[in-house]
């Protein structure tokens, strides 16, 4: 009996997966209103870093409370009231008063009304895995009255809500099987998306190697693998920490191929990434970037004589990387021209072992799915390349084919 395939969340939920782009561009469309974004997605992607982020670009506070590490005595505490004994008060905690502060002064400048675009957030964080009962309860009333122990949550105060996948499959335990829940929050999937990712990396400066490394090898930004395994393993949150080792190494004057880089490297993304990424720092030269690949990659250039190299010496260890990188690489900018890349990529696969060229198709199918615009891109570009005069798209794709009708020949004639 075949095994069933665990449904992803989205599929279980009946919603959408989104890029972390489109995750800021629905947090900001919702600010200032009761509509509340609940991120499902895998750690380490930003879902907590964006909000914060936002707060920030906004010139706003951000407060966020952790589910799995939070009391009850974190939201309240009943006090006796100042005025009688008869009745008593809930007081809240001081880490809320940066936000009530904050928007009360806003409004007292601003005549009562609170200025567009300056709205502070509030952040419930693994909402999902709380360990009590009452915080969950509180998080709720939090979420649904607006209300923190006796004290109204102004509608200028923007509240989100993070989940992190308690299972492989984007599975998420007990809170979304709360119809009352999920009619409240608006959810979403989030994905790590490489091109988000480096444009965001550069924006806020991360070190230059590890720019570079990645815009090399982008195969290298999420590690999946060693994440399903329970291992050390590299995402966007791990990268920005190996950016600043090695601003911090660059400061005491140590080398970013030694011991000590090593180990720190190894202790954010594991042994295989650190591996691949001191390789890199201690000679770049060997590297053939997609870049170069969607760029410069002609009959005469140096980029195609050095793959041309790397196929005559058998290295497929090295040839199925780069496809792996360029087939990421290609959906980094979906709001590019076809016309730029595609003589080049055409060219690129008539160049590849038959053995790479059908796994390199499937790889690029594959990463369209997990890009905003990226199925109608390869569509276009598939499109082009099927006309381009040169012809190098189907000279490979005709090869491939006779390649595969030689495969059957030959099977059918040993009995298989």
């Amino acid at each position: 009996m075949a095994e069933r395939k665990e449904e992803s969340f989205t599929e279980k939920m009946d919603i959408s997966m989104v890029s972390t782009a489109m995750y800021v561009t629905l947090v900001n469309l919702c600010a200032g209103t009761k509509l509340v974004v609940a991120a499902v997605g895998r750690s380490g992607i930003g879902k907590s870093a964006i909000p914060r982020q936002i707060a920030a670009s906004r010139n706003a506070p951000y407060v966020f409370i952790d589910g799995p590490t939070t009391s009850i005595e974190d939201f309240s505490i009943p006090t006796t009231a100042q005025d009688t004994r008869v009745y008593y008060d809930k007081r809240v905690p001081r880490k809320f008063q940066e936000l009530f502060d904050f928007v009360n002064r806003l409004r007292e400048e601003n005549g009562g009304e609170f200025p567009a675009g300056r709205n502070p957030i509030l952040s419930f964080e693994e909402i999902n895995r709380t360990p009590d009962k009452h915080v969950t309860r509180a998080m709720f009333t939090a979420l649904n009255e607006r209300m923190i122990g006796d004290i109204h949550i102004d509608p200028a105060i923007q509240m989100v809500v993070t989940l992190n996948p308690s299972g492989g499959g984007m599975a998420v335990n007990e809170f979304e099987r709360d119809p009352a829940m999920r009619r409240r929050l608006k959810w979403v999937g989030v994905t790590a998306n490489y091109g988000d990712f480096i444009r965001h990396a550069k924006k806020t400066k991360f070190h230059e190697q590890v720019v570079a490394h990645l815009e090399s090898q982008p195969q290298h930004f999420y590690d999946d693998g060693a994440s399903l395994a329970g291992k050390i393993f590299a995402c966007p949150a791990t990268w920005e920490d190996v950016s600043t080792m090695c601003y911090q190494l660059e400061a005491n004057k140590l080398p970013l191929s030694g011991a000590e880089a090593r180990a720190l490297f190894a202790g954010a993304i594991g042994l295989t990434a650190t591996q691949a990424f001191v390789e890199f720092v201690e000679d770049a030269s060997v590297v053939i970037t997609p870049k170069e690949i969607l760029q410069h990659y002609a009959k005469k250039s140096t980029v195609r004589e050095r793959f041309k190299k790397l196929v005559e010496d058998s290295r497929l260890d090295r040839v199925s990387t780069l496809c792996t990188a360029v087939a990421i690489k290609l959906y980094e900018d979906t709001n590019k021209r076809p016309e730029t890349i595609g003589k080049q990529l055409g060219l690129f696969m008539s160049d590849m072992p038959e053995e790479v060229t059908l796994a390199f198709i499937r790889e690029i199918s594959e990463q369209s799915k997990n890009s905003s615009g990226g199925q109608q891109y390869l569509l276009a570009l598939n499109g082009l390349m099927a006309k381009e005069k040169d012809g190098y798209f189907r000279e490979a794709v005709e090869r491939l084919q006779r390649a595969q009708r030689k495969g059957q020949e030959e099977a059918e004639k040993s009995g298989l």
